[in-house]
């Protein structure tokens, strides 16, 4: 097991070693492409997440709406009780 961790240590140091920044003009280039591709796909609505961004922005709803159901049911409550 310590062995795993030690050799996925180094096999990740050397990954990112590999990703270093370049400091050359073609490394700003394509640095700027990454970029670029990055925002695209970000600005897409349809993504691999959406129907799980969409089932939580549903459920936030439906909490929210039982939130203020649970407050108007105290609110009753409060006005009977006086």
């Amino acid at each position: 097991m310590k062995i795993r961790c030690t050799v996925l240590t180094a096999v990740l140091l050397a990954l990112l070693a590999g990703c270093a920044k370049s400091g050359g003009e073609a490394g700003t280039a394509e640095t700027k492409a990454v970029k670029d591709s990055v925002k695209t796909t970000t600005d897409k609505t349809d993504t691999v997440w959406s129907g799980q961004v969409e089932a939580l922005d549903k459920a936030k709803r439906v909490e929210q709406g039982l939130m203020d159901t649970a407050e108007r049911q105290r609110q009753a409550i409060a006005t009977q009780s006086q």
